[in-house]
């Protein structure tokens, strides 16, 4: 916990901000920021992701884990031209995301951190909610989803989802790619499927 209360202070310091602006820039109280910084308190999963994304910076970065900012988001995120979610398995939440993800399903940065699985999945709650209890019990999964934009166009897509821990909680690390586009994305996702054997760790 001090770890990250000496990283949150640094991190506000080098953006020249107080802790009442930088509550403010987050949507929380200054005594939040406050309790934080004095180690009094530590955020929950969501929280710190927001924090990290507000900050451009990885979860390990700002928890004092290591001295590079972003390896998590360049790597995992970032780089990846399709896009990616980090859920929440227990709550169906999007934790983070990256720019494609924003650009394909045509939603604001704010509108995004807002959103849950289920309102982009097309199937029923309980289905999706079975589908990332599976990809928890049984590792990597392929699933066949209709994902829904903001203009409520509908795409078919195949999701490439994968359990990952991060910070003692498991969060399920998904890519996207739409089928509707080109028949090139279909073997884009056969060789991803590859690649994400090698790079995740169970």
């Amino acid at each position: 916990m001090q770890r990250f209360a000496k990283r949150l202070r640094k991190l506000r310091k080098e953006l020249g901000l107080n802790q009442k602006e930088l509550a403010s820039e987050l949507g929380y109280a200054r005594t939040t920021i406050a309790n934080y910084e004095q180690a009094t308190r530590f955020p929950p999963l969501d929280t710190l992701f927001e924090i990290a994304n507000y900050f451009h910076v990885s979860l390990d970065y700002l928890l004092g884990r290591t001295k590079i900012r972003n390896i998590f988001k360049d790597i995992l995120l970032e780089n990846l031209k399709t896009p990616v979610f980090l859920i929440d398995p227990q709550t169906g939440k999007i934790i983070d995301f990256n720019q494609t993800a924003l650009d394909y399903y045509g939603y604001s940065k704010k509108q995004f951190q807002q959103k849950n699985i289920f309102d982009i999945n097309c199937l029923e709650a309980d289905q999706v909610a079975a589908k990332m209890k599976l990809t928890l019990q049984r590792g990597r999964r392929t699933h066949r989803f209709i994902h829904r934009l903001a203009n409520n166009e509908k795409r078919e897509v195949i999701v490439f989802s994968s359990p990952l821990n991060i910070n003692d909680h498991t969060v399920l690390y998904s890519v996207i790619f739409d089928l509707s586009k080109s028949n090139s994305n279909l073997n884009n996702a056969h060789i991803f499927a590859e690649i994400l054997q090698n790079i995740l760790v169970v």
